[in-house]
């Protein structure tokens, strides 16, 4: 059999054929990838990746294959040599094991040349070595078992005939078949209740796990199961059927072996963030769906590199959704270009409802012409009736289009499975905004409430004199209070939180608001007193009574007299800070900086106690802290601002604690007159809270009207920039965070390595690296022609020197 296979390399090397099947092979490989713009060419997608090889390879290996397998048993019946190979001490199998063998590892030959361009990569990264290598070899692990499949359907094919020719075309249909034949088959509506089992048999469903990097046993044992058939076939053929009921034992067994292998899921990623293993939250509940999942991809057309990479992301995180789910998560890409008539108007309209639109994207082609595409990356998820839209872009504002399209594909799992989830769940958790202290009224947080709408049961509402009214509610928002709060409320809202109830507090440690500038050029803040100092105290926190100005700061229109008239002209407003956001934390990563007003900053106090607490919100580097009484004027808005006196740097503003609180009533009598108050709690169960210094963070702007309806400016949005900073965000993640017991939040924390090409080096030029790519794998192409060549020589000699009946020249 070792004979048989050294034979087959032998020949196949011993003829230009072997050399021009390779050459081809490796030159369009070099074309696609390095010269030829289109969406394959890595120059042109600016990344660090081989991503493109091993979409392209399927398509490559088509004709490959094909090309190498044609000849391996056609060649033997057109020659009459089949004969000779049958009567020699060697089984139909291990014949066809032999040349299965043999054109395996001439597809492996073919393959060596291209991890030059992984050393391309190495280099160009941005940094040197920015380069997921583990993703890299687990794709060429699976770029092998394509091959694997692929010859084996070859030799199968050039087993029914003497023709090359017809070998080669039956190989490639049939491969074709495979590839992409199941997938469309099961694409016909007819079949939609077996579409999952259909696509299943094709090699697309399989490889596109491994050309990510993802080693899943059930396709290992899929290609190797399939290659096995297809061997056991190819031996059947070349006995001319004589022992046909082996062989259809021996398949019938790899189809049972295939299928028992379905049930043995083991699955290692070698990506370097393992970012296609999903949470095990997600794992447990798409394993409990009970109803398929429907995704419309609208991110299609003609969209750019960057937006084509969040693309397959989104594609590969719903085909892993798909696997893990147990009724499917089904995905259908509409072209947006498609879309005609009252189609294309119902789904503009629908989406200008919700307030979004088409996205303006300029590309920079070779020549420096610029295009100018619309783009629209949105999904719509639906389960039966239930359906919701997603956004699937970020845009955190200071940071890059590249970047912001890293951290959209890192908040992939998040968003989906959460619409997911938003569609499935009949029951939402009760929250509740808290009445009765003269907090914000309904209209000025009615955009906090919408947003909260989407996850959960809203209401609002006092206390009263039942200890246990805030038990149903799983977090209670208490919204910029402006009156003192009695004993009997606090006693109620301690006893919550040591039941395990989650609180978010957003107070004014100062009364001082920007309303009071727009009559008058000054204003006054003083110290604030809603008798709960004593109480945020106890659980680890004091918001100090002072005002931070920064530099990092909002706009305000300021009348600005001009040629005997004024206008008004935008001016940096420091009692309006943009606040930092922790991008650490899942309440505050990939949101825009916070806007507030006239905030103060929080400080950590008490030892020894049971709770984590981290900064979500923080002041700039330059911060300048008003003591009260505060003053504030119009007239100082132009004041170029002090180094010295903006000294102060990253004060937090909101904060975050975790843990097990002590109850300031731990030593103290219920207050009289309280129902179901019978006993107190001295230390509360795990629970979490959040406390912000600011009460504006969460109130939108109203503009009233007269005779109008109210003008409810969007909760974030900063009319003079027309930017949308992330209030909006932090409320809702703010508040999802506290109710999360199962650990959702979390799924927000993925990070992935944005990895670049360097592009200094490609403005100096790339020219070098698209002639090295078709150089030199051909030159190691003719250095292992030489060596076969050599080899042989060699061989020859060797064998005339030890033949007797050789003459000496």
């Amino acid at each position: 059999m070792f004979s048989l296979y050294r034979k087959e390399l032998s020949a196949f090397f011993a003829s230009a054929t072997g050399y021009i099947v390779t050459a081809i092979f490796l030159i369009t490989t070099s074309l696609f990838l390095w010269i030829v713009p289109s969406e394959f060419n890595i120059f042109y997608g600016g990344y660090a990746s081989l991503e493109s090889f091993f979409y392209l390879a399927p398509w490559l290996f088509l004709f490959l294959a094909p090309a190498i397998t044609m000849r391996l048993i056609a060649e033997e019946r057109r020659a009459g040599t089949m004969e000779l190979l049958l009567i020699r001490p060697l089984s139909s199998l291990q014949i066809a094991l032999a040349k299965y063998l043999a054109g395996l590892t001439l597809v492996a030959i073919a393959i060596v040349p291209t991890f030059i361009y992984v050393v391309f990569i190495y280099n160009l990264g941005e940094p040197v070595g920015n380069i997921d290598m583990g993703a890299t070899m687990g794709s060429y692990i699976g770029l092998l078992l394509l091959g694997a499949i692929y010859i084996a359907i070859g030799i199968c094919c050039s087993s029914f005939t003497d023709n090359q020719i017809v070998a080669f075309i039956v190989a490639t249909a049939t491969s074709f078949v495979f590839y992409q034949g199941f997938d469309a088959l099961a694409g016909i509506p007819a079949l939609k209740s077996i579409s999952g089992i259909i696509s299943a048999a094709g090699i697309d469903a399989h490889y596109s796990s491994l050309s990510r990097g993802v080693i899943d046993s059930r396709d290992v044992a899929y290609f190797l199961c399939v290659a096995a058939i297809f061997i056991f076939i190819t031996a059947l053929i070349i006995e001319r059927r004589k022992n046909i009921r082996k062989a259809l034992i021996a398949i019938g067994i790899t189809i049972c072996i295939t299928i028992i292998c379905n049930f043995i899921h083991i699955r290692i990623d070698l990506t370097q963030e393992h970012r296609y293993t999903l949470a095990n939250v997600t794992r447990t509940f798409l394993q409990k769906q009970e109803n398929e999942a429907v995704v419309n991809i609208y991110l299609d057309g003609n969209i750019n590199p960057g937006f084509r990479r969040l693309k397959r992301a989104t594609m590969d995180m719903l085909d892993e959704l798909n696997r893990e789910s147990a009724m499917g998560v089904t995905t259908i890409d509409v072209n947006i270009n498609d879309l005609k008539g009252d189609a294309a108007k119902a789904f503009r309209d629908e989406l200008e409802g919700i307030g979004w639109g088409g996205i303006s994207v300029y590309e920079t082609k070779e020549d420096g012409q610029k295009i100018r595409s619309v783009v629209y990356p949105y999904a719509e998820v639906s389960v039966g009736e239930n359906y919701t839209w997603v956004n699937l872009l970020e845009n955190v504002q200071g940071l890059s289009g590249e970047e912001n399209l890293n951290k959209s594909i890192e908040s992939l799992e998040y968003k989906l499975v959460d619409a997911i989830r938003r569609v499935t769940n009949t029951e939402k958790q009760r929250v509740a905004f808290l009445e009765g202290h003269g907090e914000l009224d309904e209209i000025d947080v009615v955009e906090a409430t919408d947003a909260l709408s989407s996850h959960f049961a809203v209401d609002r509402g006092k206390i009263g004199n039942d200890a246990s009214i805030l038990d149903p509610y799983k977090v209670i928002i208490i919204a910029k209070p402006t009156q003192q709060f009695s004993e009997k409320d606090k006693f109620v809202l301690d006893q919550y939180l040591m039941r395990g109830g989650r609180l978010l507090y957003l107070v004014d440690a100062v009364t001082m608001t920007l309303d009071s500038l727009r009559n008058l050029p000054s204003t006054i803040g003083l110290y604030a007193d809603f008798n709960i100092e004593d109480q945020l105290f106890v659980y680890g926190f004091r918001i100090n009574h002072e005002v931070i100005e920064d530099v990092n700061s909002s706009m305000i229109a300021v009348s600005v007299a001009q040629d005997g008239g004024s206008q008004l002209v935008p001016m940096p407003w420091r009692f309006g800070a943009l606040l930092a956001t922790n991008s650490k934390h899942a309440v505050t990563r990939n949101i825009n900086p916070v806007r507030a007003d006239f905030a103060s900053y929080i400080d950590t106090v008490g030892e020894n106690l049971k709770i984590v607490r981290t900064p979500l919100l923080t002041t700039s580097n330059f911060t300048k802290v008003h003591p009260t009484p505060v003053f504030a004027s119009l007239q100082d808005i132009g004041r170029k601002p002090i180094k010295e006196e903006f000294s102060r740097h990253h004060l937090p503003v909101a904060m975050a604690a975790e843990g097990v609180f002590p109850s300031i009533f731990a030593h103290r009598k219920a207050p009289a007159g309280l129902k179901n108050a019978t006993t107190i709690a001295k230390e509360s169960k795990p629970t979490r809270m959040i406390v912000v210094a600011d009460g504006d963070i969460i109130r939108n702007d109203v503009r009233l009207r007269h005779s109008e309806q109210p003008n409810i400016i969007p909760l974030g949005y900063d009319e003079l920039s027309r930017q949308t900073f992330g209030n909006r965000d932090f409320i809702v993640n703010a508040v999802q965070y506290l109710a999360d017991d199962e650990g959702w939040s979390t799924l927000r924390n993925r990070t992935i390595t944005l990895r670049l090409l360097n592009k200094h080096q490609l403005t100096e030029g790339t020219t070098i690296y698209k002639i090295l790519s078709i150089a030199i794998p051909l030159v190691m192409l003719a250095i292992a022609a030489l060596a076969v060549f050599y080899i042989r020589r060699y061989k020859y000699r060797i064998s005339r020197t030890l033949d007797p009946h050789t003459k000496d020249n």
